[in-house]
């Protein structure tokens, strides 16, 4: 009854497991497939996903799931009797993993920008060396200079850094104080920026985390709402339309030749600071606001069905394991750019597939990393068996061959059940 009552209140129809809800996993699953795509050099699918949805890109999803999730699963975790202690350890452990990751392609980075010949120009670039490698590798120890497309990592360290925070005064019922200073940090953001800072050891990175908190904040707030069935707001049909017509709306003001060619005169604000990406413009939070209902209410209209498809089950793997797979992507990011900034002078042919083998490269992480906790959590249960006293494993083993006694004449007898659990 519980597990109904949080599916009905989130309005997603495909199944969870393990606690997990998976039409989120194949939410964040595209998020990382489009994000691969947007990191290469430029390519002529670049054409197509470039603002395909309007002014915001699949990074405001993704920022906003991981919060919904971080906070969804500690919420489940308290629900079901685990201590804070152990909700806080969970986080930095997660938080530890994710900077130890980014320490080791910070490093890297770095040797390879040091070392490596005249093909590594473009990684000197991303890092800017000039300063001494011991010294940039210290300031991006503690997070003061960024390499590109590394920055990304270590915004993440920030937020789960101060999850704990977050998630015990969303518990103490301090939401709507949460989501206001929040809301007045998002913006100051839009009028500073820490990368407006002119010292060679300090590198902010591209987005600019005071801004991009919000996204975080909201999902974290809204995932332990869930948790809780506290989410009991239905998307419905004429709210879907509404958000649709103005999911288009975004859509023909952020291509502007679109809307001229059907004879509309529609504002250029694809420059302006109000859809500026990285310090998380207004335009881009209402865009992704509105697009993101339409998915809900898709997620709940047609998640059973979806859910049998193949092609659903394997962008749910990739979301299952986002941190290992979005770390491979940065290091195929990087190993791309090798070959040059641009791929536009490669026939269009060749540069389809290349697209095609990095995207479907991310399933190789997914994959082993899916086989590897396997193996690990058997490997748990087979050790705490044989930690048993022999007298419970003999019992044990005696209730499991008990299973398989079968009569006379062949048939099996299934031991009768002791009451209801």
């Amino acid at each position: 009854m519980e597990e109904r009552r949080i599916r009905n209140s989130l309005a997603v129809s495909t199944p969870a497991r393990g606690g997990r809800i998976v039409a989120l996993d194949v939410v964040r699953g595209l998020c990382l497939s489009e994000m691969m795509v947007d990191h290469v050099p430029h390519n002529i699918v670049w054409q197509f996903l470039t603002g395909a949805p309007g002014f915001f890109s699949a990074a405001e999803g993704f920022v906003f799931l991981s919060g919904f999730v971080g906070c969804w699963t500690a919420t489940r975790a308290l629900n079901r009797g685990h201590s804070m202690n152990s909700i806080f350890r969970r986080f930095h452990s997660r938080n530890l993993m994710l900077y130890r990751m980014y320490l080791l392609l910070l490093t890297m980075v770095l040797w390879f920008a040091v070392r490596g010949g005249p093909q590594f120009d473009i990684w000197r670039q991303f890092c800017d060396v000039r300063a001494g490698a011991v010294q940039v590798w210290l300031r991006g120890a503690m997070l003061l200079h960024l390499p590109d497309y590394l920055d990304i990592f270590a915004m993440y360290v920030v937020f789960l850094t101060a999850m704990p925070v977050l998630f015990n005064q969303v518990r103490l019922g301090r939401i709507k104080t949460v989501l206001l200073v929040s809301l007045i940090i998002w913006g100051i953001a839009q009028v500073w920026d820490p990368s407006w800072s002119g010292y060679l050891l300090y590198k902010a990175g591209y987005f600019n985390v005071l801004a991009w908190q919000f996204l975080y904040t909201l999902g974290a707030v809204l995932g332990y709402k869930a948790a809780n069935g506290k989410i009991t707001h239905r998307p419905r049909f004429y709210s879907f339309i509404v958000c649709l017509v103005l999911a288009t709306l975004f859509f023909l003001t952020r291509h502007v030749g679109i809307a001229q060619y059907i004879g509309l005169r529609l504002p250029v604000l694809d420059s302006s600071s109000l859809a500026y990406k990285p310090k998380l413009g207004v335009l881009r939070v209402l865009n992704f606001l509105v697009v993101a209902y339409c998915v809900w209410y898709v997620m709940l209209r047609f998640g059973q069905r979806l859910s049998r498809k193949y092609a659903y089950r394997q962008f749910a793997l990739l979301g299952q394991h986002s941190l290992q797979v979005f770390s491979w992507s940065v290091a195929v990011t990087y190993i791309s750019f090798l070959s040059g900034r641009t791929w536009i002078h490669i026939r269009p042919s060749v540069q389809l597939l290349i697209v095609a083998l990095v995207v479907m490269s991310l399933w190789i992480p997914a994959h082993l990393h899916a086989r590897w906790s396997k193996w690990v959590r058997e490997s748990r249960n087979t050790r705490s068996i044989c930690e048993l006293p022999p007298q419970v494993v003999e019992i044990r083993c005696y209730s499991l061959s008990s299973l398989r006694r079968v009569s006379g004449d062949g048939s099996r007898v299934t031991p009768q059940a002791h009451g209801n659990r």
